[in-house]
């Protein structure tokens, strides 16, 4: 269905209207039960996570890269907001009074708004000071295990020559999903594993003297 790579969430405010999100930004409606879907107009590029209604008109998803987007017309159309922080949001939730809600995510982070998510998330708890401009972020790809295609993700605090390569477990190089100069901030590539044999691959990440090196694990 649609152009998405991966779905994450299904929700259905009735027997007959429902919604799928995912990546990249991919936001589908059905008004038949799911016999047929339609791709909704994207108001972000980031990964959709979790889908939440509180009623029949009111819902939020949260996403990647510290944002969240909003409905207030029972799905025909989306806003975007900016939570005050980087970090991917993998889940949401909000009191019927659809003003009160949580978000959780990355490194611990639980943010709070009493404001329906408009204009600013704060943050519920203190956390470990972190100067997220300056950090380089390197995330488990996901979904990890995973079947063909998965998707990395990392942030960037400046601009850079960027390397972002596969290895299998043997240490040959069996893909370069990056080669050459990003900019600051979060970036995401999606591997496209269709023809390679199912095992541990490492992927590793190489921007100025920052090397970084994960594992992920395919099955075929």
């Amino acid at each position: 269905m649609g152009n998405c790579i991966w779905y994450y969430d299904v929700y259905f405010l009735n027997q007959d209207i429902g919604f799928i999100c995912g990546v990249p930004g991919v936001l589908m409606r059905t008004d038949d039960g799911g016999q047929s879907w339609r791709e909704l107009p994207p108001v972000t590029d980031r990964f959709l996570y979790r889908i939440h209604f509180v009623d029949s008109q009111h819902g939020w998803i949260s996403a990647a890269g510290g944002v969240m987007i909003r409905t207030r017309d029972g799905g025909l159309t989306w806003e975007r907001t900016y939570c005050g922080t980087s970090y991917g949001l993998a889940n949401v939730f909000f009191l019927d009074d659809g003003f009160t809600g949580w978000l959780c995510g990355d490194y611990v982070t639980i943010l709070k708004t009493t404001t329906g998510g408009f204009p600013v998330v704060i943050p519920e708890t203190k956390k470990p000071q972190v100067n997220e401009r300056s950090t380089y972020r390197f995330h488990q790809n996901f979904p990890n295990p995973f079947n063909s295609t998965t998707t990395v993700e990392f942030y960037l605090p400046e601009a850079g020559e960027t390397t972002l390569k596969i290895f299998n477990i043997i240490g040959e190089e069996v893909a370069t999903l990056v080669n050459g100069r990003l900019s600051a901030g979060t970036h995401s590539f999606h591997w496209d594993a269709s023809g390679h044999p199912s095992g541990v691959y490492l992927y590793r990440l190489k921007t100025g003297e920052i090397v970084k090196t994960k594992k992920m694990i395919l099955i075929q």
